[in-house]
């Protein structure tokens, strides 16, 4: 399979493995494409990869022995003492790249503490590089960031792996329209692993044979949350609380039946994970805790399957995708500001970035995306409406922004940015505002430049 992405990335550890004697922490989701980034960087270089087991010491010895004796000639392993001595022979004796795969399986204090002398001492005085990955974020942002913990400080570079940009799934889906390409991002965000089990070339096809015709994807959250939480029914309880509409902290712990204290620690552990994150209100919005599940994934899932469960027939596939259709174009029409989002802090500096509401007398006003943007030491306030759906942005959606930020918009120095997946009509392309700037399809789908402010 060709290699994607990634050049960032690979530049930051060829940089490491050029100084030498260094080690780096890197930390990802499941899925996201860590390992296959290291065998990339492994390639062409001496290098030992060990991929640690779910199982105990014993299990994990014999299969570092096994491995190293195909390697280095027979080695038998009776402690992790002995398997970090075999380490340091090898780094001695020529220069290598070691990669200890999913660590956590093995870390302990005593193999955190192991590691930090021979960080300390045989690789620093060698040329060779270490590389700890793992898949358990909220275990290897401890190692790397917490004080107490023996290997705080030892690592050259700590690197997230972030999923890949829309630019870059893209390549996945060579024969796939713009727009079905995007609603596939917009729905399994960023990780390769999902889009290269992606084989039709329309969405449809693709929500149809992962989730219907082979439903390998309907337990893939759960198995993501059973390997990063100690009490992951739990978790998940709270995500069908947030998918189902509950936003609130008073919301979420009444509607999972457990304390508010519980509940704001599980809460806290899901946003330090990524999956989901805090509304940041601008201007006068409330200011309270709202939260939204913001992992394009776990949003899917968490918010539409259990109407796709209900609907699914496995004898009627066809009607029983076009009844959960219109859910899922809600759902796009949402991940979609999320995108807009997203592609405003890559085009300019952002200085804050939220969304205003308010609600009176029954009725709800909202402004999709606010944010504060500095480009050449100018400031700029954003006020932005982002539409994903058939038809043509109209003034009428225009005037609708521009009334709601008017009582902003008078004490800063405004622009009006309109995202339309579907283009824009006459009046508004005749529009001569320098305030306002249209974002159509071959901006958003990265074939034209984004616009300057």
């Amino acid at each position: 399979m060709t290699f994607i992405g990634r050049i960032k990335e690979l530049s930051e550890l060829e940089n490491v493995y050029h100084i030498g004697g260094s080690a780096v922490l890197m930390y990802g989701r499941r899925r996201v494409g860590k390992t296959t980034l290291l065998e990339k960087f492994c390639e062409g270089k001496k290098s030992l990869f060990f991929r640690c087991l779910k199982g105990g010491e014993s299990v994990n010895l014999s299969y570092f022995s096994n491995f190293l004796s195909k390697e280095i000639g027979d080695t038998v392993l009776s402690s992790y003492l002995e398997f970090i001595d075999s380490l340091e022979s090898v780094c001695l004796s020529d220069r290598y790249i070691i990669v200890i795969d999913e660590y956590p399986y093995i870390a302990s204090p005593l193999v955190s503490s192991l590691l930090q002398h021979f960080i300390d001492g045989p690789l620093k005085r060698s040329g060779s590089m270490l590389v700890l990955c793992g898949s358990s974020i909220s275990t290897m942002k401890k190692e790397g960031e917490d004080s107490t913990r023996p290997l705080f400080g030892r690592f050259r570079r700590t690197m997230s792996l972030q999923p890949l940009s829309f630019s870059e799934i893209r390549c996945f889906h060579p024969d796939m329209s713009d727009l079905d390409a995007l609603k596939l991002y917009l729905i399994m965000g960023g990780i390769p692993k999902y889009h290269s089990e992606m084989v039709s070339d329309t969405f449809e096809g693709c929500i149809k044979e992962n989730y219907f015709n082979n439903d390998w994807m309907t337990d893939e959250a759960e198995r993501l949350i059973e390997s990063e939480f100690s009490n992951p029914l739990r978790v998940i309880s709270i995500l069908h609380a947030i998918g189902g509409g509950s936003t609130s902290l008073r919301e979420i712990s009444q509607k999972v039946g457990i304390d508010d204290t519980i509940c704001s620690k599980c809460l806290y552990q899901l946003m330090d994970v990524g999956i989901i994150s805090k509304l940041n209100p601008m201007f006068d919005a409330p200011k309270r805790a709202v939260y939204y599940i913001s992992d394009a994934f776990f949003a899917f899932h968490f918010s539409l399957m259990p109407k796709i469960v209900a609907y699914f027939d496995e004898n009627h596939v066809d009607e029983s995708y076009h009844l959960i259709e219109p859910y899922i174009n809600t759902f796009l029409g949402k991940q979609f500001e999320s995108f807009c989002s997203d592609s405003i802090r890559e085009w300019y500096l952002t200085l804050d970035m939220g969304t205003w509401w308010m609600d009176r007398d029954d009725v709800h006003s909202e402004i999709d995306i606010v944010a504060k943007v500095s480009v050449d030491n100018v400031r700029f306030d954003l006020f932005c409406e982002c539409k994903f759906r058939k038809s043509l942005f109209g003034m009428r959606d225009y005037n609708l922004l521009r009334d709601r930020a008017e009582r902003f918009s008078k004490a800063s120095n405004p622009r009006y940015l309109l995202f339309s997946i579907s283009g824009f009509d006459d009046d508004l392309l005749d529009l001569n505002d320098p305030s306002v700037r249209l974002i159509g399809p071959e901006v958003i789908f990265g074939h034209s430049y984004h616009p300057v402010l």
